[in-house]
């Protein structure tokens, strides 16, 4: 949606509010990148720390909290997010990484499944995407 993590904070308070009358809750966390994109400049300790308090809000509010690693684009805070989870600064329930070398989404020259703009998966990209992230959560949601 083109939304950083500055305005992921702001959508917190309807998460917890929807998480007061639901029996199973699963929030499925991804940001990051779009902080570092031409015009926001948010730098990456913020996104961290941002990060961190969505999925401490998050699981404070009762849901199982599944946070999506970024992908190797130009500028993606990659590294620093797979840090801070490795460190525990980060704490998700579940950690998905799609993009991991190996997978499918790896690499972000593949116009097969992204965009031109290498930022951006495609229909065939997101579908992918979709079946991975599934594929890990599909049981909490059982």
């Amino acid at each position: 949606s083109g939304a950083t993590t500055r305005h992921m904070l702001g959508m917190l308070p309807a998460a917890e509010a929807v998480a007061r009358g639901g029996a199973r809750r699963l929030a499925v966390v991804f940001g990051g990148y779009n902080d570092h994109l031409p015009g926001n400049h948010i730098l990456t300790d913020e996104t961290v720390r941002n990060l961190a308090t969505i999925t401490g809000r998050l699981k404070q509010a009762g849901y199982t909290v599944a946070l999506i690693e970024e992908a190797q684009t130009t500028g993606a805070p990659r590294a620093a997010i797979h840090d801070a989870i490795a460190r525990g600064i980060l704490a998700p329930d579940i950690t998905l990484d799609p993009f991991a070398p190996g997978l499918p989404l790896a690499n972000v020259l593949d116009t097969t499944r992204w965009n031109p703009d290498t930022t951006h998966p495609n229909q065939a990209g997101h579908e992918i995407m979709a079946e991975f992230v599934w594929a890990k959560i599909r049981n909490v949601m059982q």
